[in-house]
């Protein structure tokens, strides 16, 4: 398929036959049937022009590769989108705005978190640049996907953003790859290969990037020069 076959124009009827779609691959699974559960949490703000074309792509892959739930902290502007997440069966829209249907208890939560001091705060302990605003959020959402995690039996909760793809290397699925880790381990740290745009006119990440950076701790020293430089 051509990148301008994939990078279609979305409407209200593509839309809904891609969330159709989702609800009868996540239905065929066998999700059921899996002994180790595994659930994602994320942050994401996207208005449901970019659902089709970014969210629902990345959730179907983890879907595929064996993903049982999703807990998406919504901290967007448009009801549409928070419509279109929850009609999924295996998802489970967290906001912290009243206005697109926030409790109480979550509303104070978020409230509280948010007036903390965090160890990537400014001095005075105010969250001020964008990227620490962002952080915090996430460290909130994480947080309230654990709690409903823990309330949904999930085994493991994996903490990416929807730009991010989970590839277990040695294992045939997601859900098998944890199964591989020892029990008594509470949590894992994976070491992620940033996507670098080649263009300047990239509308579909997963399709057109095929550039990565690797991490850090899998260069050499030599490297670490010419890293920074570029």
């Amino acid at each position: 398929m051509a990148i301008e076959e994939a990078v279609h124009l979305v409407t209200d009827d593509s839309l809904r036959g891609r969330l159709r779609f989702m609800e009868g691959l996540y239905g065929l699974t066998g999700y059921k049937r899996q002994k180790t559960k595994v659930a994602i949490v994320s942050t994401m703000s996207n208005g449901v022009g970019s659902l089709e074309q970014r969210v629902l792509p990345w959730m179907q892959y983890h879907v595929e590769m064996g993903v049982t739930h999703f807990y998406v902290f919504y901290d967007g502007e448009d009801p549409k989108a928070v419509e279109a997440l929850s009609s999924l069966p295996f998802v489970t829209v967290l906001t912290a705005k009243p206005e697109l249907g926030a409790d109480d208890e979550v509303q104070t939560r978020y409230a509280e978190h948010m007036g903390h001091k965090h160890s990537y705060s400014s001095s005075d302990g105010s969250v001020e640049k964008s990227n620490e605003l962002l952080m915090t959020k996430q460290t909130f959402a994480m947080n309230e996907g654990v709690r409903a995690g823990h309330a949904d039996g999930m085994d493991w909760l994996l903490h990416i953003d929807s730009d991010e793809l989970f590839v277990p290397r040695a294992h045939a699925s997601i859900p098998q790859s944890f199964e591989a880790v020892d029990a008594g381990e509470p949590t894992i740290r994976f070491m992620n290969l940033e996507a670098q745009l080649e263009a300047g006119d990239v509308a579909s990440p997963f399709l057109q990037v095929t550039l990565f950076r690797n991490h850090q701790y899998l260069t050499t020293k030599e490297s670490h020069h010419y890293r920074s430089t570029f």
